[in-house]
């Protein structure tokens, strides 16, 4: 890989050549980048913000309002 940058090498050295990753105490996901770690980590969050599906019955909840209506709503995957 030939970097642009010293940045670019840092970050690529980090995401590329990490022995273990960061690794989420939630569930068994790892990520190379700690911002991704950060991120994801919010997701299991008891008091972040729940959007619940639109279909009546459905009952699932997500953590963005892009996901409780996008894919899930497009595809119809509620068990109603």
């Amino acid at each position: 890989m030939r970097a642009a940058n010293r940045k670019d090498l840092s970050h690529h050295t980090r995401a590329e050549h990490r022995k273990n990753g960061y690794a989420c105490e939630h569930c068994p996901s790892v990520f190379a980048d700690r911002k991704h770690w950060r991120a994801h980590l919010a997701t299991h969050d008891p008091a972040r913000e729940r959007f619940p599906c639109p279909h009546d019955g459905c009952g699932k909840a997500f953590t963005t309002v892009r996901a409780a209506h996008g894919l899930h709503g497009r595809a119809r995957s509620c068990e109603v």
